[in-house]
């Protein structure tokens, strides 16, 4: 029997310093955060309309462009994604992470890696709407991050585009949205956290956006059931992915985690376990981000040259 284990101290962030680098990142709409490792980029995207488009930001580390710089243009790097919250957008972590005086592209640094922030539309819960739904056409968004937010990436920057240099991660909705994808997509994720996630849809404190996707839980009550986290936690039996459980004590889906951890362990899924003092808020999720980055990229494919540009062999990949 596997021994449950609370971490009662905080995670303490540090940041190492940076040099600023001139440099263009590539297929960049916009650089919301001012900096040259920053950058948005738009995709197409199943919709009503056939110019349905979704939107990204991208922080790279300062030795990609470097790298691009001085021409080595071979070596990949691993990405993250970072799934935002309910009611807003792909934006939110790089606005809450500059309100606290903190950058992501200090992140991207230290973990040397590529971190994304797909959109999720504010409520999609990163699932599919069912078609029996008004408007379901435009919120296919498990589509939509694996068959396009993910391979827009791959093709627009030097990643390693396989499941070893692949992870996710996500707070609240997008914590749901991260394990809930890592399930069901067992060739994309090495990695797959949780920071304060509703692990079981009806305890949702909006289930009116919910249902616009699931239909009525008084209707559909199954779908809620089978659409769960917890629900689908059997599709991690058997795999060779790392994952992570992480919540407050004074969150209200402190019991969901609870909850999932014990399903894991009645599985036999090895994952990582964590409770702490803290509640459903942007403190505990600043604070928890840097500890779930070291998490994932520890078991994530490092940055580093393709075998063929190691040996001298092969053209220079895209920059």
């Amino acid at each position: 029997m596997r021994v449950r284990v609370r971490v009662l101290a905080c995670i303490a962030a540090s940041f190492w310093p940076l040099v600023t680098v001139a440099g263009q990142t590539p297929a960049a709409a916009s650089a919301p955060a001012n900096h040259p490792c920053t950058s948005v980029i738009a995709y197409r995207v199943p919709g009503s309309t056939q110019d349905a488009t979704s939107r990204a930001m991208v922080v790279v580390p300062h030795e990609y462009l470097r790298d691009a710089g001085e021409g080595v243009s071979a070596k990949r790097y691993p990405v993250v994604y970072l799934l935002h919250g309910y009611a807003v957008t792909y934006t939110r972590y790089d606005e809450k992470f500059r309100e606290a005086g903190r950058r992501l592209v200090d992140l991207a640094d230290r973990f040397g890696a590529i971190l994304v922030m797909p959109d999720g539309n504010r409520s999609s819960w990163y699932l599919d709407a069912f078609p029996d739904l008004p408007d379901a056409a435009d919120w296919q968004y498990e589509r939509i991050i694996i068959e396009h937010a993910i391979p827009a990436v791959d093709g627009r920057y030097r990643t390693w585009a396989e499941r070893a240099g692949r992870g996710i991660t996500g707070m609240s909705m997008g914590g749901h949205g991260a394990l809930y994808l890592a399930a069901r997509h067992p060739g994309l994720f090495a990695a797959a956290t949780s920071m304060s996630g509703l692990m079981i849809l009806r305890n949702t404190t909006n289930p009116q956006d919910l249902a616009k996707r699931l239909g009525r839980l008084e209707e559909h009550r199954l779908r809620w059931i089978e659409h769960s986290v917890l629900q689908q936690a059997d599709k991690f039996v058997g795999r060779d992915v790392a994952l992570l459980l992480d919540c407050g004590w004074d969150d209200p889906f402190v019991w969901d985690h609870r909850m999932l951890h014990d399903k894991l362990m009645r599985l036999g899924v090895a994952h990582d376990y964590i409770e702490r003092p803290g509640k459903h808020e942007w403190p505990y999720w600043i604070n928890a981000l840097p500890y779930h980055l070291q998490f994932i990229t520890d078991r994530l494919k490092p940055a580093g040259f393709t075998a063929g540009r190691a040996a001298g062999r092969g053209p220079a990949i895209r920059r």
